[in-house]
């Protein structure tokens, strides 16, 4: 299923960006000057090493098991959500239960 596709789509896609950028600096060396393609060489360089970075850093932090259950992303998900108090009455009710510790409210005469 998708777990199979995704490592193709993923080297498809870092292909794809690596070529583009080479385009860029092909592209740079063809219609500027030596000084100016140099420059926009390093700069097209730096970038491409820190989308490479970035993406090698955000693929280890989200990797998982191939063959996990999805039991297991469920039961991770859930088990990190803030507990909510119960609430005692029927599903709907806007007043709190006979048993609440709210106070009452006091008349004045």
């Amino acid at each position: 299923g998708m777990h199979e596709e995704r490592r193709g789509v993923f080297i498809s896609f870092a292909i794809g960006l690596a070529s583009l950028l080479m385009g860029m600096i092909f592209g740079a060396w063809i219609m500027m000057s030596t000084e100016a393609a140099a420059i926009s060489s390093v700069i097209v360089g730096v970038g491409g090493w820190c989308v490479y970075s970035f993406a090698k850093r955000t693929y280890r932090r989200f990797s998982f098991e191939e063959h996990g259950d999805i039991d297991d992303f469920v039961y991770a998900i859930v088990s990190r959500l803030p507990r909510l108090p119960r609430m005692n009455g029927t599903p709907g009710s806007r007043r709190p239960s006979s048993g609440s510790s709210l106070p009452e409210e006091k008349k004045e005469v």
